[in-house]
């Protein structure tokens, strides 16, 4: 019983007084091009989200970070001009000037500024892939994979962009990018450049919408999305050629999207036309085509996708035929206790709009207001009318030659 009860406490001294070993966690790691991200700050996760340094992370996309002291806030400067503002412990961030909801808050480490990675992912123009079991991020281009898709388009008029929507050659593009064309020339992000025959086989005009049949094959299609589920404040990314620069890209975020048009504070000018606008998830979800006072206007993708492909118009024809001006479409109305706010889709190329009202859906109709162009995310204020019911059509005039008039909407 002495032998065993000593055997007992000489173990128990043996295990007390072992070295011990220790299983650290293994440090996470970003990497970049197979290399490895060198971070002032190792990345963490925190309350099971997973954060990265700024300064390392932006450095290493070839962004700018500068630092306020007073205000606990680090502003970016991304390669392609979006501007980005973060402030230690709140979980409003800006992009471009407007305001995004983060997941969880920064925070400093040892004297770094901490984002969460969705973040970063979101509104960097890259792929920031979580590997848990070996505990990296890797950065991805998604943009560069998001090009190959989005295409320069020239004709002996104007100059704008094209998405490619299947690998055998269908592009689309905005109507008024080959209006009155009698050729056309296609840039694609590989180097190849296509001056074959074109075939316009879908066309809407007043919802400014072409689809063209290139005798080209192997394209890569861009993924399709669904604009009708575009919130305020989501991610998105332009792609187009603004002024002739081919694929240029410009980061933002939705400011508006009522089903007819998506509007965003992603940048675009002249050439943007025909354009890509890409979901955070790399999809389509509208088409650029429009812009004014800081307000950037793309048509939905579904709104592409309704558009018949049964055409079989060379390109050279279009110089030759004139289309009639389009027709007011999707007029739609909000209301307060004094006025209604009538709504209808920008018809392409539209100089003014007239206004008529009747107080019967097919009595007489009477001209009481000519609009110089069209406007967001109201066209007209009309002012209610307790005594009568109120009918309202609307007629586009482009060059001189009115449209047929629009359905008509009833202001109960």
């Amino acid at each position: 019983m002495y032998r065993k009860l000593c055997y007992q406490i000489l173990l128990t001294l043996a295990l007390i007084l072992a070295p011990v070993t220790t299983f650290a966690q293994q440090e996470i790691t970003i990497w970049q091009n197979n290399q490895q991200v060198i971070c002032d700050v190792a990345p963490q996760i925190k309350n099971d989200r997973v954060f990265l340094p700024a300064r390392s992370l932006y450095t290493a996309i070839d962004g700018q970070t500068s630092w306020d002291d007073t205000t606990k806030t680090a502003t970016i400067l991304l390669s392609n001009g979006t501007h980005l503002k973060l402030t230690v412990d709140s979980t409003t961030a800006y992009v471009n000037g407007q305001a995004v909801t983060l997941e969880a808050a920064p925070f400093i480490q040892e004297d770094r500024l901490m984002l969460p990675l969705a973040f970063a992912a979101d509104y960097s123009g890259l792929t920031l892939e979580w590997n848990a079991a070996a505990r990296s991020i890797t950065i991805y281009n998604k943009v560069d994979l998001w090009k190959q898709s989005v295409v320069m388009i020239k004709t002996d008029i104007a100059q704008g962009s094209g998405i490619v929507l299947s690998s055998d050659g269908i592009i689309c593009t905005n109507y008024h990018v080959i209006e009155d064309a009698s050729a056309v020339s296609i840039a694609f992000q590989n180097g190849d450049y296509y001056t074959g025959p074109a075939t316009v086989v879908g066309l809407d005009t007043a919802k400014d919408v072409a689809i063209l049949s290139i005798e080209k094959t192997d394209l890569t299609p861009i993924a399709i999305g669904d604009a009708s589920t575009l919130e305020i404040g989501d991610a998105v990314t332009a792609i187009g050629s603004p002024n002739g620069n081919f694929n240029t890209v410009t980061a933002g975020s939705v400011t508006g999207n009522n089903g007819t048009v998506i509007t965003t504070d992603a940048y675009i000018t002249n050439g943007s036309s025909g354009g890509a606008l890409i979901n955070a998830n790399g999809e389509l979800v509208g088409m650029t085509f429009a812009y004014s006072a800081n307000m950037y206007l793309s048509i939905p993708v579904n709104t592409i996708l309704e558009v018949a492909q049964n055409l079989a118009m060379p390109i050279e024809e279009m110089v030759r035929h004139h289309f009639p001006t389009g027709i007011p479409y999707d007029l739609s109305y909000t209301e307060d206790d004094d006025y209604y706010y009538v709504f209808w889709g920008p018809v392409e190329g539209a100089d003014w709009y007239q206004i008529y009202i009747s107080d019967q859906q097919d009595g007489s109709y009477q001209a009481v207001r000519k609009l110089q162009g069209w406007s967001f995310p109201y066209c007209v204020k009309i002012a209610k009318d307790a005594q009568s019911d109120i009918y309202i059509r609307v007629v586009a005039i482009k060059d001189n030659m009115p449209s047929l008039p629009s359905q008509s909407l009833y202001l109960p």
